[in-house]
C-alpha cells in the first residue's frame, strides 16, 4: 500500500498533476506548469515522513527571497500549502506567511513555545505547543477551532489521516484525536517522553519515544502491534517506505525494521546520536547525525554510500527534491547536496543554528533558524525582509540582521552559538525561555549506546566560567540541589577529553560453549559468603582462553530451588549482556555443580579504585554504570544487588581508560557476601517492608550509593538501613571529598530514603551526571 502511494505521487509529478495541488506558487517562472511541487503540508512532507516529493529544485546561486523575523528562535519546520507558509516559534506563536513575499497573513499566540511543526489538512492547521496543548486553527485566518490538553509539552508534529490527528506528548502518550472537535479517540502510553513525530501507514502509527523504543500501534484503537528497543532515546521521527520502517536513535544507529513485526532488517551505526528523521528516495536513506555528518545509506542493506561533513551537529531532517538533499546544521548553514554522491551544490548561512527541517515547494526552500528568522531561499534577487506586524518588540521598519553570510563555509559556529544565542537568553529576542528549554533538551540528550572514540570531535558549544555566570537564569543559579549553572561551570569536562581516552571499540568476547570439566583452574579471584569466583583456562586451538567462573564456595550445598534460581538468573543475565557495560555470560550449567562462566575482567573491581580516579574518568565510569542499569531496566531486569564489587574493569592499553562493566545480574543474592539486604548499599525497602517493595527505583538507590563511593572513596553509610529506621541521609559528598558541590544534590536525590523523593528512573540520574559533559 505504501509503495502504491509513493509511486502514484511520483507518477503524478511527472505527469504534472497532483490531487489537491492547486496552491499559488512562489516561483516566478513555469507559471503554466502543474503544481506538483507547490505543497509541503506537514513535517516529512507526507504521512509516511518520507521527506521526498517530485518537483523542481531551486537553482544555484540562491539568495534570501525573503526573511521574516519572529520574536524568538525557530526550531519548528514549515508547512507550505496554497501559497502560505505555516510555522511556529519559541515566542509562543504560530505564523501564516505569504509564500510569495513573506508578509504575515495572521498569527496565533499559544501559551508557550511552539517547536512542533504544523500540519495543514482540509483548511485546518494542527500544531502542538509546550503549553501542553494541541491546537486546531483555521488555515485562512488563524481562528481557533478547538484545543486539546495533554499531560506534557508537545513538540511532536501532527500527522492527519482519515479524520484523525496523531501526535505524541512529553507525558509519554501517543494520542489519536478527532479532526472535527479534538475529542480523544484513544491514547497509548509509552515508557518515556515523546519528542518524535508519527508516521502513519497501512493502519499503523509508528513513533519513537525516550523509553528507547520505536512503537507501532493500531490506528483503529491504539493497541500495540510491536515495539523495538534500541540503546538510546528515539527522538527521530520514523519514515515508512514499502515494508520497512526507518528510524534513528541516540545510541548512534539507524534502524531498518520490518513494518509487519519490527524485526531488524539492518542496522547502521554512525559516530554519534541520530535525532534526525530519515528521508527516503530512490532506494536511498538520507539522515543527519550528531557526529556532524549527513549520511546516504542503501535502503536495501544499510551500506554507507556517502557521508558529507558539516561544521557541527545535525538535528535537522533532510528534504529530497529533484535529486538534491536539503538540510540544516547547528553550524548555522542550510546545505544543498547532490543525492548521488553528497557533493555540495550550495550552502547558505542563516546567522544561527538550524534545528528546523526544510520544506521545499515552488522551487523555494523554506526553513527556520535559531535567530528567530524564517527564510525563503530561491534563485533570483532578494526582496526586503518582512517583520512582525504586531507585538514582539520588532518594528515594521527593521531590516534583516546583517550580514546573513557572516560565517565562511567550514568556519566554526561555536562562538556564534555562544554569543548570539546563549548570552542573550535572558529577555532577549533570540532564543528566550522556551527556546532555551528546547535547545537544552536537544543538546543535553545523552545516549546509552557505544561510547567508543568517534575519530572526530563531537564536542558541542561550551560556556567558559564567565559566560556561564553571565547567562544564569532563574532556576539555574547555584543552589543546594546542585543543578545550578555556576556549580556546573566548575565541573568542566569537555567531551574531547573523554574521547581521547576511549578505545576504538568496547572490549568484549563472544558467548561460547564451555566444558566445565575441561577448565584448568588457575587461581581464586574472589571468595565471600557462600560463593567464589575462580580464574579458569578454557582450551582452544589458539591456546587457553581466560574465563571467570562463579560457583559455590567450598563444600557449600545448594538445594534444588536455589540451583534453579541461580540458573534462571544466569539466563536473564545472558539476555541483556549485549551492552558495552555489562559483563558477558559465556555459558552456564548445573553439573557437576552450578556454575556460570563469564568474560574475564582482568582489571579488578570498583571497590579497589573508588576515590582514586580523576574527575573525567570518574564521571565517565558513573555514566557507564547508569547506562548498564538503564539497558537492563528497558528489558525488564533489575539488579537489586549493585555494589562496587560487582562493577569490574577490563584493562586497556596505556593512555586508554580501563573499561567498566557490571556483573552479577540476577545472581547477586545467591552466591554473594551480602545476601538479601544486609549490604551497606541496600535500599531501605530491602530491609524494611514498610519502606516499600523492590523494583527499578531500588536500583536507583543502589547506583547512587555506588556512585557516592566512586566519587568519594567511601560508601554513603557504613551499615545497612535498620528496620524501623527512617530518614537517614548521607553526608554531602563535597564535605567528605574534593568533589564539586553540584554532586551533593544529585546523589541526595538518588539516595533519598523515601522512594517518592528519588529519581523516578535511572535515566534521570544518568542525565544529571551527563549534563556535566554537555553544559560545561
Amino acid at each position: 500500500m505504501t509503495r502504491e502511494v509513493l509511486t502514484r505521487r511520483e507518477l503524478l509529478g511527472v505527469m504534472g498533476v497532483l490531487a489537491g495541488g492547486g496552491g499559488v506558487g512562489a516561483g516566478a517562472t513555469r507559471r503554466g506548469r502543474a503544481q506538483s511541487d507547490e505543497r509541503w503540508p506537514q513535517f516529512g512532507q507526507n504521512r509516511m515522513n518520507t521527506g521526498h516529493v517530485a518537483g523542481i529544485a531551486p537553482s544555484a546561486p540562491v539568495t534570501d527571497r525573503w526573511t521574516y523575523e519572529t520574536g524568538d528562535g525557530v526550531s519548528s519546520s514549515p508547512a507550505v500549502v496554497d501559497g502560505t507558509v505555516y510555522i511556529g516559534s519559541a515566542d509562543g506563536s504560530v505564523y501564516a506567511l505569504s509564500a510569495a513575499d513573506g508578509k504575515e497573513q495572521w498569527s496565533y499566540e499559544t501559551g508557550d513555545g511552539v517547536s512542533s511543526s504544523p500540519a495543514v489538512h482540509d483548511g485546518t492547521v494542527y500544531v502542538g505547543s509546550l503549553d501542553e496543548s494541541v491546537y486546531a486553527l483555521s488555515a485562512a485566518d488563524g481562528e481557533e477551532r478547538w484545543t486539546f490538553e495533554t499531560g506534557g509539552g508537545v513538540v511532536s508534529s501532527p500527522t492527519v489521516v482519515d479524520e484523525r490527528v496523531y501526535l505524541g506528548s512529553h507525558d509519554g502518550a501517543i494520542y489519536a484525536l478527532s479532526t472535527a472537535d479534538g475529542s480523544e479517540r484513544w491514547s497509548y502510553e509509552t515508557g518515556g517522553e515523546i519528542w518524535s513525530s508519527p508516521a502513519v501507514a497501512d493502519g499503523t502509527v509508528y513513533i519513537g519515544s525516550r523509553d528507547g523504543a520505536v512503537h507501532a500501534v493500531s490506528t483503529t484503537d491504539g493497541s500495540e502491534q510491536w515495539t523495538h528497543s534500541t540503546d538510546g532515546w528515539v527522538e527521530s521521527p520514523p519514515a515508512v517506505v514499502g515494508s520497512t520502517v526507518y528510524a534513528g536513535s541516540l545510541d548512534g544507529s539507524v534502524y531498518a525494521l520490518s513494518e509487519a513485526d519490527g524485526t531488524e532488517q539492518w542496522v547502521f551505526t554512525a559516530d554519534s546520536g541520530v535525532a534526525s528523521s530519515p528521508a527516503v528516495a530512490d532506494g536511498t536513506v538520507y539522515i543527519g547525525s550528531e557526529d556532524n555528518g549527513v549520511y546516504a545509506l542503501s535502503a536495501a542493506d544499510g551500506t554507507e554510500l556517502w557521508r558529507f561533513a558539516t561544521g557541527d551537529r545535525v538535528f535537522s531532517s533532510p528534504a529530497v527534491v529533484d535529486g538534491v538533499i536539503y538540510i540544516g546544521g547547528v553550524d548555522g548553514a542550510v546545505y544543498a547536496l547532490a543525492a548521488t554522491d553528497g557533493t555540495e551544490q550550495w550552502s547558505h548561512r542563516t546567522g544561527g543554528p538550524v534545528f528546523s527541517s526544510p520544506a521545499v515547494a515552488g522551487e523555494t526552500v523554506y526553513i527556520g533558524s535559531g535567530t528567530g528568522s524564517v527564510f525563503a531561499l530561491a534563485q533570483g534577487s532578494a526582496t526586503p525582509a518582512s517583520t512582525r506586524t504586531e507585538g514582539g518588540g520588532i518594528g515594521d521598519d527593521v531590516e534583516s540582521p546583517t550580514p546573513r553570510n557572516a560565517l565562511a563555509v567550514g568556519e566554526s559556529s561555536n562562538d556564534l552559538f555562544s554569543i548570539e544565542l546563549l548570552t542573550t537568553l535572558v529577555g532577549g529576542a533570540v532564543v528566550g525561555s522556551s527556546g532555551l528549554w528546547w535547545l537544552r533538551g536537544r543538546l543535553s540528550a545523552d545516549d546509552d549506546g557505544d561510547e567508543t572514540r568517534t575519530g572526530e570531535s563531537t564536542a558541542g558549544t561550551r560556556l567558559s566560567t564567565s559566560e556561564a555566570a553571565d547567562t544564569t537564569t532563574e532556576g539555574q543559579g547555584s543552589d543546594a540541589s546542585g543543578s545550578g549553572t555556576a556549580d556546573r561551570a566548575a565541573v568542566e569536562v569537555p567531551r574531547t577529553v573523554i574521547d581521547q581516552h576511549l578505545p576504538e571499540a568496547a572490549p568484549t568476547v563472544d558467548s561460547v560453549s564451555v566444558d566445565y570439566n575441561s577448565l584448568t583452574e588457575r587461581e581464586e579471584l574472589h571468595s565471600a559468603g557462600n560463593g567464589r569466583v575462580v580464574l579458569g583456562g578454557r582450551p582452544t586451538a589458539d591456546g587457553e582462553q581466560s574465563v571467570a567462573v562463579k560457583e559455590p564456595a567450598g563444600t557449600e550445598t545448594l538445594h534444588r530451588p536455589r540451583i534453579e534460581e541461580l540458573l534462571d538468573g544466569a539466563e536473564v543475565w545472558s539476555k541483556i549482556d549485549d551492552h558495552d557495560h555489562i559483563v558477558r555470560v559465556l555459558d552456564y550449567a548445573a553439573e557437576p555443580l552450578p556454575w556460570i562462566a563469564m568474560e574475564y575482567m582482568d582489571g579488578g573491581t570498583l571497590a579497589e579504585r573508588a576515590g582514586t580516579l580523576d574527575l573525567p574518568q570518574t564521571l565517565w565510569t558513573a555514566l557507564a554504570i547508569t547506562k548498564s542499569v538503564h539497558h537492563a531496566h528497558r528489558h525488564g531486569v533489575t539488579h537489586l544487588g549493585l555494589t562496587p564489587r560487582n562493577v569490574l574493569f577490563r584493562e586497556t592499553p596505556a593512555g586508554i581508560w580501563d573499561w567498566p562493566k557490571v556483573s552479577d545480574w540476577g545472581t547477586s543474592g545467591i552466591l554473594s557476601s551480602f545476601a538479601g539486604g544486609t549490604s551497606p548499599y541496600a535500599a531501605p525497602e530491602q530491609t524494611d517492608a514498610v519502606a516499600g517493595t523492590t523494583d527499578d527505583i531500588t536500583d536507583v538507590y543502589r547506583a547512587g550509593a555506588v556512585c557516592y563511593e566512586l566519587f568519594t572513596g567511601r560508601p554513603p553509610f557504613q551499615t545497612a538501613p535498620d528496620e524501623g529506621e527512617h530518614g537517614r541521609t548521607p553526608k554531602p559528598p563535597s564535605t567528605v571529598a574534593d568533589v564539586p558541590v553540584a554532586l551533593d544534590g544529585i546523589l541526595r536525590s538518588a539516595l533519598a530514603w523515601d522512594r517518592s523523593d528519588r529519581y523516578d528512573s535511572i535515566v534521570y540520574l544518568r542525565d544529571e551526571l551527563g549534563n556535566w559533559f554537555l553544559e560545561s
